[in-house]
């Protein structure tokens, strides 16, 4: 009975979606992760109340704008998109900026599970987040026979 739902699922008639989704999740969790580590976002030091960047932290007026902030942005503009557009390409474009918005957010929830316990050196890569995109790149090659059969049904190529 669960094979038959999980086939049903993956053989959904807009296959490409989830692709689209999995995939986009996972390259802005692993980027959000890496942009963290890279810049040294996670060494806040003085902050001021003017437009400012410091150690790759955008500050606005002493507030500091999480990523988080940018993935609820991203989900609002895939959910109008999905709301007001049926075109193919609208859809496909609202479930990547809907993969890439949920991955900004996952990765943001650590802080609100680690604390600051998260942006210590030591802690940059927690084993959750490393499972999280483990999940999210399996979920992809699950569906990539999907996303295939889709694009080669529009005539478009992929070489992978």
């Amino acid at each position: 009975m669960i094979r038959k739902l999980v086939l049903k699922l993956w053989e959904k008639e807009r296959g490409d979606t989830p692709f689209l989704i999995f995939a986009s999740f996972t390259i802005s969790l692993f980027i959000a992760r890496a942009w963290v580590i890279l810049t040294g976002a996670y060494e806040v030091k003085e902050v001021c109340d003017t437009i400012t960047k410091v150690a790759g932290n955008l500050i606005i007026g002493g507030l500091h704008i999480h990523h988080i902030t940018y993935g609820v942005i991203l989900l609002s503009i895939a959910g109008l998109m999905s709301i007001y557009y049926k075109d193919k390409n609208f859809i496909r474009a609202s479930a990547i900026l809907y993969g890439a918005g949920l991955g900004l957010i996952i990765d943001q929830l650590g802080l609100a599970i680690e604390g600051l316990a998260l942006y210590q050196p030591e802690n940059l890569l927690p084993p959750y987040i490393i499972a999280i995109i483990v999940a999210g790149f399996l979920g992809a090659l699950a569906y990539l026979p999907s996303f295939r059969k889709e694009m080669k049904k529009e005539k478009i190529k992929f070489k992978f």
